[in-house]
């Protein structure tokens, strides 16, 4: 095996609405006292992460345009999260490759979007669809009948979510003003905290129609270290807490609305129409991920949520499995990668990259390589990918 290199990334800041003035800053200590929404590990041209690579004989600045930058065949990403983000859809792959064969220009590249989050604090989403019976409790029951949503449902979920948030579009303030009346009625019969949470929604965007969109998925809250699955079709928003996310590359969305990012009705639901025969799990939640599991729907990408008490040597979580290529993400203030002189902190990660020789079946590395001589302790997350073959010798 060959080691292709050994690098520190520096995550990425960016600033949305809505997101935290604090979360964020107590994980790595920035400074930035702005709403703080995502902490990017990424190759992504338009905010790729620094990387500063590790010789045996010390550190090199690698700039983002050298010919040694390793890209990651991902994205990973801390989510601080203080309101709801828009609802949307990821396409799949063959709904993209088939938008872009009559339109050059749609989306952004040719491939789908899956992503997996991990929640590091409680963290409450809306996903899939909606059942009848929570539809009935919290719409006005005109709303319900003009969108034929139980007749639909038998037949097709995914016809009946886009009867009624069609309606949604259409609606009345007053039809507004009933559902949240409704909601505040039903809260002891709705799952957790989701009353509250339309509740608070409606007081961030003033009462708007678009509310209701997040009553038409179901409602689910994360503790910490629980993770979910968002695969293409699956209408979601987040609307509260903290984690880390790994999703493809791709940035490609659709949106149906709520925030002031720009929405695509037609193409949001021409996404759930696309992927309603592929089997996919439209009801967005797999639960799974507790401390040591293998986790992720990325394809081709394993993610694994590590404890550890006690300092590990870092080859040896360098070295495990068949996916060599290894990107280690401390994920909370007291977590340490230690690695020469240099101790990594949340805000910062560890990227292995290697490259496995012609005829070589059982990758193997000598302990005492300069470059591995290091620690690792706490908690954090590791991404790992499959090393591309090599025809060395």
């Amino acid at each position: 095996m060959q080691i292709e290199q050994v690098s520190i990334l520096v995550g990425v800041e960016k600033s949305y609405d809505w997101g935290s003035t604090d979360a964020i800053q107590n994980l790595t200590g920035s400074t930035n006292r702005g709403r703080i929404a995502e902490l990017w590990f990424s190759s992504d041209p338009t905010s790729p992460s620094r990387q500063i690579a590790i010789a045996n004989d010390g550190e090199q600045d690698t700039p983002s345009t050298s010919s040694q930058r390793i890209d990651l065949p991902f994205k990973a990403k801390f989510l601080a999260i203080s309101g709801p983000l828009s609802i949307q859809v990821h396409p799949s792959d063959q709904f993209v490759q088939t938008s872009r064969e009559s339109d050059p220009e749609a989306f952004n590249c040719g491939e789908g979007k899956y992503e997996t989050l991990l929640a590091l604090e409680p963290t409450a989403l809306v996903a899939g669809i909606a059942d009848p019976g929570q539809v009935q409790t919290i719409f006005p029951r005109a709303m319900v009948e003009a969108a034929r949503y139980l007749e639909l449902y038998d037949h097709s979920p995914v016809v009946a979510y886009e009867s009624l948030c069609r309606a949604i579009l259409n609606s009345t303030p007053g039809q507004v003003s009933e559902f949240l009346t409704r909601v505040d009625n039903s809260a002891a019969e709705l799952e957790g905290n989701f009353a509250s949470d339309l509740r608070r929604a409606a007081t961030a965007f003033n009462h708007h129609r678009h509310v209701m969109l997040l009553g038409a998925s179901k409602y689910f809250e994360l503790n910490a270290g629980e993770s979910i699955d968002i695969v293409p079709g699956v209408p979601h928003s987040y609307l509260r807490g903290f984690g880390v996310e790994v999703t493809s590359p791709s940035e490609n969305i659709a949106r149906l609305g709520l925030t002031r990012k720009s929405t695509d009705a037609e193409v949001f639901f021409a996404c759930l129409q696309a992927d309603k025969e592929s089997g996919l799990n439209r009801q967005g939640m797999r639960p799974q991920c507790k401390t040591n599991d293998v986790c992720g729907v990325v394809p081709g990408i394993s993610v694994t949520h590590r404890w550890t008490d006690r300092r590990t040597p870092l080859y040896r979580q360098m070295l495990k499995g068949e996916k060599l290529n290894r990107l280690l993400i401390p994920l909370s203030a007291k977590s340490r990668i230690e690695i020469g002189s240099k101790s990594l902190t949340a805000g910062t990660a560890l990227l292995f990259a290697a490259t496995i020789r012609a005829g070589e079946s059982t990758p193997s590395l000598a302990p005492g390589e300069p470059r591995l001589l290091g620690h690792v302790e706490g908690h954090y997350l590791e991404v790992s990918w499959p090393p591309p073959a090599s025809s060395m010798e």
